[in-house]
């Protein structure tokens, strides 16, 4: 599942990357865990895509 940006953001998690808003969450390479997904939905910074 692929989630679009919202709200602009540096991930803590990865390197304080900065996420802007219309990127596609996760970048290439990269593999979050489902609780970090969750908590990125509920502050308010992702929205989950098909």
């Amino acid at each position: 599942m692929a989630y679009k940006v919202i709200a602009a953001f540096k991930d803590k998690t990865d390197d304080e990357y900065l996420y802007r808003i219309g990127d596609v969450f996760p970048r290439k390479g990269k593999r979050p865990t489902k609780e970090r997904k969750a908590e990125l939905v509920d502050m308010g910074f992702l929205k989950e895509v098909e």
